[in-house]
């Protein structure tokens, strides 16, 4: 009895299983330690979500709101600019040169700078290759006086 409890005990199948049993333990255990390891990671991105994103998120749109309010404001100074005599003119002779040469530019209209109530209007050909500079002009939104730069 005792010696087929032995070879019981150091049969390799015993040593077999036994081995099974501590490798499924280990695996048990790493797997739980991965779990925990993972659910750690998520807590942390979580966190970051709440404490980083969502405030830029709702600060972006405040910023959106300033961005929606100069978007009119520079379009009103540039649609005071398109009244003038030399621009309508200008604009006229581009587009006629279009309808001949497809590498004829686009007028463009750019609010550069403003300092109260003036505003710096850029205005130039957009061209493939390179920008050409009409003039420049101030602006002043409130009374619409308009100053060429030259």
């Amino acid at each position: 009895m005792i010696t087929t409890l032995f070879r019981l005990h150091s049969s390799p199948d015993l040593d077999s299983l036994n081995s099974n049993i501590y490798c499924q333990n280990t695996a048990s255990v790493t797997l739980s330690y991965k779990l925990t390891r993972m659910k750690i990671q998520i807590g942390a991105i979580l966190l970051v979500l709440v404490l980083c994103v969502i405030p830029c998120y709702a600060s972006s749109k405040v910023v959106a709101r300033n961005d929606s309010t100069k978007q009119a404001v520079d379009d009103k100074a540039i649609a005071i600019v398109c009244q003038r005599k030399e621009i309508k003119q200008w604009i006229r002779e581009l587009n006629a040169a279009r309808k001949t040469n497809r590498n004829a530019g686009k007028a463009a209209f750019d609010v550069v700078d403003h300092k109260g109530n003036v505003y710096t209007v850029h205005v130039f050909e957009n061209r493939a290759d390179h920008t050409a500079t009409f003039n420049w002009y101030e602006v002043d939104i409130k009374t619409g006086k308009v100053n060429a730069q030259f």
